[in-house]
């Protein structure tokens, strides 16, 4: 049985696959800097 889950993104366009790129960089950024402020923390937490 085929996985229906997975987007087939052969049927995007150019412009749509650009700004898909764009929000999952976006979102990975954040996702960085969220876990970058926790060991900031914890090493200071740590360190006390």
């Amino acid at each position: 049985m085929p996985n229906t889950t997975k987007k087939d993104y052969t049927k995007y366009s150019q412009r749509q696959l650009f700004n898909l790129i764009n929000q999952l960089e976006q979102e990975i950024s954040q996702a960085n800097a969220t876990s970058h402020e926790r060991s900031v923390k914890w090493r200071k937490f740590r360190n006390y």
